[in-house]
């Protein structure tokens, strides 16, 4: 069951770009308007633009969408159309024992969504972070879908790597942490890549998803009523969680658009991810071409 997005939600955008992390993702006419400015980057609730996103379709595979983000224009666009992610940074732990499964570490979900006269913001880093960790996830669940399909494909060393002598913490390819095995078990490349996933997943939805009853109903049933069961969050990336959920129940035909390189979830013959893709891959030169639809 998909969850709805609850509460009210506003539209933000991406405010002062001066962060250094920012510069691979910016076009040089946005790293010239940084060199300008003197404020750390932040995405800043829009208070004038009020969002509604209530219903499945609007929203179903954002996970991609978010994943996507390359340019801190990009960002500006889905914050834009989105609004804030809704997690604040925590301290960090400095043993591997203490780090968990990644997110909960890291972030947490905040705690004032309902203070309506509270400047809200998030700095850059936060977004920066957890587009490259869900683009991380999505490429592993490539790999290891590949893999179960008997394709040669090496996840640890080209995806994960050992992160100790024991084999207990694994990285991910820019260092970043992305498993502790805790319980010490021996686990092949396939359930290693399944457990990264799963846990990830798992800490990201933890407090972020809410469950409860619906209105009352007349019913045949015994007590003469019932009600329908409701996922809601008050937190997009719970819900961008949940959407990369819907990969491992194969809700989605993934595949990566071949002149960005962007995930996206094919249907039909599509080939590309967007008609501006497909129409800059049929002016390429004739030496770069890519297969057209």
């Amino acid at each position: 069951m998909k969850p709805l997005l609850d509460g009210v939600r506003y539209s933000a955008q991406v405010i002062n770009p001066k962060d250094e992390a920012l510069l691979s993702l910016m076009t040089e006419q946005e790293i010239k308007k940084s060199e300008i400015l003197n404020h750390v980057t932040v995405v800043l609730e829009n208070k004038r633009k009020r969002l509604d996103y209530n219903k499945d379709n609007e929203l179903r595979g954002i996970v991609f969408e978010f994943a996507g983000l390359k340019t801190l224009g990009d960002i500006d666009k889905f914050a834009k159309q989105y609004g804030l992610l809704g997690i604040e940074v925590k301290p960090k732990p400095t043993r591997w024992e203490d780090m968990g499964d990644g997110f909960s570490w890291g972030y947490q979900y905040s705690n004032n969504e309902n203070v309506s006269d509270r400047l809200r913001y998030e700095p850059i880093s936060i977004w920066l972070d957890q587009i490259k960790l869900v683009k991380n996830l999505i490429d592993l669940y490539n790999s290891l879908s590949k893999k179960n399909n008997g394709e040669d494909i090496s996840i640890i060393g080209n995806l994960l790597f050992p992160g100790d002598d024991d084999n207990c913490a694994y990285l991910w390819a820019d260092g970043g942490h992305a498993f502790y095995n805790q319980s010490g078990e021996e686990l092949s490349e396939s359930e290693l890549a399944f457990e990264v996933i799963k846990n990830k997943i798992n800490q990201a939805l933890k407090g972020g998803i809410e469950l409860h009853l619906d209105d009352r109903k007349t019913s045949a049933n015994k007590v003469g009523f019932n009600a329908d069961t409701l996922v809601t969050t008050r937190y997009l990336l719970a819900y961008i969680y949940y959407d990369l959920s819907e990969l491992l129940n194969d809700k989605y035909n993934l595949t990566y658009c071949p002149h960005c390189d962007r995930p996206f979830h094919k249907r039909g013959r599509k080939i590309y991810c967007s008609d501006s893709c497909r129409v800059m891959a049929f002016h390429k030169p004739k030496d770069q071409e890519n297969p057209a639809e």
